[in-house]
């Protein structure tokens, strides 16, 4: 590469980059006033690339004449502008298909094979796109943002467009920045902000505020939401939201947000822009974004959910939280996993719930209560409680916890697993079974085509027990090849013996016993 296709090259990126335009490779040879075809072109502008803030577009193995140059700066302003726009149609959530369709669209270029990497590498770099909790799906937090609070956009404009504080503001952190704002408020109003708001150490309710200045609670309440309202107005209204902003991505753009890390001042900073900061003391933290959406979160993890697998309520955050990315939804999945266990810890069936759960299968009790003790030494009991407890919990209409007797003796399971409880026992279901066998075939039941179709209607089974059954039952005989269905034995009527009437005879009598013992 000669010396003069190398500077012709930079000064043509160097113009490109001040453009907010794409570039295809013989507009930027143009640019640089090299012939169309020359050969150095290909390589100067990669080096120029990798040297200077360039962005390109395309598939980088296919040669630069079927790729496209952008600049870093517009780039970036690009990006803003494709936010602004989805926050505006409410979008949170978008596939790389649609993404890459709407960048070819949004900047006027088509036939992208794949999304570029490089621009969708920057998105991610400062906070505006984020890998989704689904599949191949893409969050946007700087649209929840301004779906949060539509003030803001403003701030965002500027702060992303000039990729810089606007004058005035260059060079002040959130401690300047609140202590010119309270200057500006009267003393009084600003002494309240203070203090209701812990901004000096010590935190005051409505009631001690106006105890010390003798005046009754609402009072202060009043001098309070002027001030906000005042604040709300002021021009340092931007100020805050640039001091937000720059907050916000110096904490890797997380929108969720435990309590420890609140300080007063971040309370105080999202309480005077009116930012939708949903608490969720379940999980001692705050989540920032659409507050409807955090509200149903909520009343979904108030719900007892304990029939759901562990893998729910990552789901459950997926589905009522559609703008959270990836590892947001990771982290209150395993932030509600904790909560699950905790709550194990305190209640039998739901301990029994994680012990069959972690087994993966049916077990007997004796098994089951071993797996409790181990899951949760600090609430060991003794095998008989555990069994206790699995009687009363697997009764029918006891079932709510999903833990189900599965018709072996002792052995209990879950219903999520695929159990359930057999709708008659094996001394019911034997002779029927061998009734209709009989009457298909009018031969001998053999042993296998009883266990054969017992296993249809159980999904475990003790084969001693169906021996026992076949041997023990009276409406069953046994042949020579098989079993055979007894003669149907005498009703009570054709009975030789009257057991109703014996039955009434011999409770007159006890009656009349007692009634004589107490004259």
């Amino acid at each position: 590469m000669n010396r003069g296709a190398k500077y012709a090259a930079e000064n043509a990126i160097r113009e490109l980059a001040a453009r907010p335009f794409v570039f295809s490779a013989h507009e930027v040879a143009r640019l640089a006033d090299l012939s169309r075809g020359a050969p150095a072109v290909e390589n100067a502008l990669r080096i120029s690339c990798l040297n200077q803030n360039i962005m390109f577009l395309g598939d980088l193995h296919a040669g630069a004449s079927r790729g496209y140059f952008l600049g870093r700066d517009p780039a970036l302003r690009w990006w803003c502008g494709y936010t602004l726009r989805l926050a505006r149609l409410g979008i949170n959530r978008l596939r790389p298909p649609q993404l890459q369709a709407a960048m070819a669209l949004a900047l006027d270029r088509r036939g992208w094979n794949t999304l570029p990497a490089n621009l969708l590498h920057l998105g991610r770099q400062t906070g505006m796109v984020a890998d989704g909790g689904a599949p191949d799906a893409l969050v946007f937090p700087w649209a929840t943002l301004l779906q949060a609070n539509p003030a803001g956009v403003e701030a965002y404009r500027l702060m992303f467009f000039h990729q810089s504080p606007p004058d005035g503001l260059r060079g002040l952190t959130l401690d300047t920045i609140l202590d010119d704002l309270l200057a500006q408020l009267p003393e009084q109003q600003a002494d309240i902000m203070r203090k209701r708001y812990g901004l000096d150490g010590a935190h005051l309710t409505l009631a001690q505020l106006g105890a010390h200045y003798h005046v009754t609670r609402e009072r202060i309440r009043q001098i309070q939401n002027n001030a906000s309202r005042h604040i709300a107005q002021s021009p340092f209204q931007l100020a805050l939201w640039w001091a937000f902003i720059a907050d916000f991505m110096r904490g890797g753009c997380a929108l969720l947000i435990p309590n420890s890390q609140l300080t007063p001042k971040r309370r105080f900073l999202y309480a005077m822009i009116r930012l939708d900061a949903t608490s969720v003391p379940e999980f001692d933290a705050q989540i920032i974004g659409p507050a409807n959406h955090v509200k149903d979160y909520r009343e979904c993890l108030r719900r007892d959910r304990h029939e759901a697998a562990e893998a729910d309520g990552r789901c459950a955050a997926a589905d009522a939280l559609p703008f959270l990315p990836a590892r947001e939804l990771q982290r209150l999945g395993d932030l509600e996993e904790q909560r699950r266990e905790k709550r194990a810890g305190k209640n039998m069936p739901r301990m029994i719930v994680k012990a069959l759960r972690s087994l993966g299968r049916a077990a007997h009790y004796a098994e089951i209560a071993q797996t409790c003790d181990a899951l949760f030494p600090d609430n060991q009991k003794s095998t008989r409680s555990w069994h206790n407890a699995l009687s009363l919990y697997a009764k029918p209409g006891k079932e709510e916890f999903g833990i189900v007797w599965i018709g072996v003796k002792g052995v209990y399971g879950l219903k999520e697993h695929g159990y359930f409880r057999p709708a008659e026992g094996l001394y019911q279901s034997i002779p029927r079974i061998v009734r209709e066998q009989f009457a298909r075939t009018q031969r001998p039941v053999s042993f296998d085509a009883v266990v054969r179709e017992v296993s249809k209607q159980r999904r475990e089974f003790n084969h001693s027990s169906v021996k026992m059954a076949l041997a023990f039952s009276d409406q069953i005989k046994k042949a020579n090849r098989g079993y055979l269905p007894a003669p149907a034995a005498p009703t009570a009527a054709e009975s030789k013996y009257d057991i109703p009437a014996a039955l009434q005879a011999f409770t007159s009598s006890k009656r009349q016993e007692n009634e004589s013992e107490d004259e």
